[in-house]
């Protein structure tokens, strides 16, 4: 039974991922006792900052990914790509602006597909679409009143509807996925596709559900993006570039993360002197922020860069 649990999943993100969900488990069971918060304004400053030191720099490694694809390699191409990266941020940003309801919900919907690949490589495109339903779903099943809250602050009040559509569609993806990953390939027997790899991923769907519940939504989102979504990114473009490392590339990393932050600060501090509260304002900067920098970032993994494209087979 050690032997399994040592070898089971191996990735740091999920190992300290169910450490923490076991520590909130054990802190819950005394009478009275909350479920892990702190206070509203520390806890969107600790998301912040979490997101900004730990979730940023995996997208930041996008200028470097394109240089070895040969989108930017020189600098006529490299402000081209950076150009074009900004571009296709601010659309997301104006878009924002103009329609906003339709924007949470095209960015939740892509991020459905992007989250779905996380866990597991080659994944059915079914088994895909229901992990990001599980893990974007679970905190409006469990916290659906903060999930509303949240969205109504980033988006309007004509929001309720998307929360009550996830928490069907949680449900739904929780029926679906194990009977796809149990199902595909029809022709292998079934004991075979209870591989390691697809029991693992159950798991830890099992985990991140868990999570959901005992933490609230902002924090669940941070353990998530920064614990297992970021470093699952940078270890793939790792292991698919074995020429990265060294001061190029942790420097490219460096430098766009901090032009990032500096970029969200002064939209926090414009929205700030335009009279909105500083905990909206921040969460508008982090979510919408993220759905601008969501955009290009999938379009370069999910489509312009043939590496991180063979390497989803691999």
């Amino acid at each position: 039974m050690l032997t399994f649990f040592r070898q089971f999943p191996s990735e740091l993100g999920f190992k300290l991922a169910l450490g923490l969900m076991v520590l909130l488990v054990l802190s819950q069971l005394g009478p009275g006792r909350p479920v892990f918060g702190p206070g509203p304004e520390l806890e969107l400053a600790l998301v912040v900052a979490a997101i900004a030191l730990a979730g940023l720099p995996h997208g930041a490694a996008d200028a470097w990914i394109a240089a070895r694809e040969g989108l930017a390699g020189n600098s006529l191409r490299t402000a081209a790509f950076l150009a074009g990266y900004t571009a296709a941020a601010m659309l997301v940003v104006g878009a924002w602006l103009v329609v906003p309801v339709l924007s949470l919900t095209l960015f939740l919907s892509i991020s459905v597909w992007h989250f779905g690949d996380d866990s597991r490589q080659g994944l059915h495109p079914l088994a895909r679409i229901s992990t990001g339903l599980i893990i974007l779903g679970a905190p409006a099943v469990f916290h659906a009143a903060a999930v509303s809250d949240a969205y109504r602050v980033l988006a309007g009040d004509q929001t309720a509807a998307i929360v009550a559509v996830q928490g069907v569609l949680f449900w739904l993806a929780c029926l679906v996925l194990p009977l796809t990953l149990a199902l595909t390939p029809a022709k292998v027997p079934l004991v075979e596709r209870a591989s390691r790899g697809r029991i693992k991923h159950l798991v830890e769907m099992i985990v991140l559900t868990a999570l959901a519940a005992l933490l609230s939504p902002l924090l669940y989102f941070a353990v998530y993006f920064c614990g297992i979504h970021s470093p699952r990114h940078l270890g793939r473009v790792m292991r698919l570039f074995p020429e990265r490392g060294g001061l190029k590339f942790w420097g490219t990393v460096l430098a766009l993360t901090l032009v990032s932050i500096l970029v969200g600060a002064a939209a926090w501090a414009w929205l700030t002197t335009s009279g909105q509260r500083p905990e909206a304002a921040g969460l508008k900067v982090l979510f919408i922020g993220l759905a601008a920098l969501t955009l290009p970032h999938m379009l370069l993994v999910d489509g312009l860069s043939p590496t991180l494209l063979r390497g989803k087979a691999q």
